[in-house]
């Protein structure tokens, strides 16, 4: 028995290579897919030049330069 055992786990083993060989082809497609979409995305925003929407970190950096600014300003006057 214990043969017949190890065998169903051999196949078993044998599925489920063949079934993580099939996952990785699939997401080896979508990650080629959203590589080329990420990629156009950023040729479309860089046409409109100036017109894409600063990301969040940098729209909170630009204001806390902008702090800094008017409190420099303060110290000056």
């Amino acid at each position: 028995m214990a043969y017949d055992g190890e065998r169903a786990d051999a196949q078993v083993l044998d599925q489920l290579e063949t079934i993580l060989r099939h996952v990785a082809d699939e997401l080896a497609i979508w990650r080629a897919r959203a590589v080329k979409a990420e990629g156009e995305l950023k040729e479309a925003a860089g046409g409109r030049s100036g017109s894409a929407k600063p990301d969040v970190e940098s729209r909170v950096r630009v204001t806390d330069l902008e702090q800094d600014n008017k409190a420099l300003r303060q110290r000056v006057e």
